[in-house]
């Protein structure tokens, strides 16, 4: 990200992540991530065209006639997937751009804004859950967030895990990819870690759904990840 004076501060492309979203990344694939940032907000919303709808891809429950969610023109790309088919970014534990407005009943409104990173007037003004051991998911957006969440897990052919530790402190974590996985016996298992211990817990955790017909690949880092062909992994 670059600023200063007389400089707008303009998130810079990640060449990996461009990589990500254009050679590897399809159409209604889900990707959880547990990162505020928006990093991957904005590689989607610069090379997801076709791929991203920023009003349908986040999960929220839009109401009766949309109205719950707005800003979202912030952060699509030029040529938006048709509803069905966009890329579902699900952020579990919030985003520096999220300003929820949450109501008595449950219900909530969501706006999505143009410069997370930017301190205007107010503060920041973001809505995520802390890094604490007991997290809040019983209502409202995150409710909805890790119910479809949960939902995807279930139902995977492929779980990707990407730089993500699994780490022990986040129980609620550890307990979505317990219990989702095993629905349904998993195509192939994909880690991305440089940490072999943290490989050896994910494949733990998610060991209900392995097979002797599911593909394991261990990888480095990122970069290998997207490097190698999708078809290796995805056939």
């Amino acid at each position: 990200m670059e600023s200063g004076p007389g400089k707008k501060r303009i998130m810079k492309t990640c060449e990996h992540m461009r990589r990500f979203v254009v050679e590897v990344l399809r159409e209604k694939d889900i990707i959880l991530t547990f990162n505020y940032d928006c990093l991957i907000d904005y590689h989607l919303k610069e090379f997801g065209d076709g791929k991203w709808n920023a009003r349908y891809g986040y999960g929220f429950r839009l109401g009766a006639r949309g109205y719950n969610l707005a800003g979202h023109d912030n952060w699509q790309p030029k040529k938006p997937a048709d509803k069905e088919k966009t890329v579902r970014l699900l952020k579990l534990h919030g985003s520096l751009h999220f300003k929820v407005e949450t109501r008595e009943d449950e219900t909530y409104s969501v706006y999505l804004k143009a410069r997370p990173y930017t301190y205007q007037g107010k503060g920041m003004r973001f809505t995520i859950i802390p890094p604490e051991y007991i997290k809040r998911f019983e209502k409202g957006l995150f409710r909805d967030i890790r119910y479809r969440a949960f939902r995807a897990v279930a139902s995977a052919k492929n779980l990707v895990f990407v730089g993500y530790s699994l780490p022990a402190t986040d129980a609620h974590a550890t307990a979505l990819f317990r219990a989702g996985v095993g629905k349904q016996q998993l195509e192939a298992l994909v880690v991305a870690n440089r940490d072999r211990e943290v490989r050896q817990r994910i494949r733990a955790t998610v060991q209900r759904g392995l097979s002797d017909r599911t593909r394991v690949l261990s990888m480095e880092s990122f970069e290998e990840f997207v490097r190698v062909p999708r078809e290796v992994w995805d056939q």
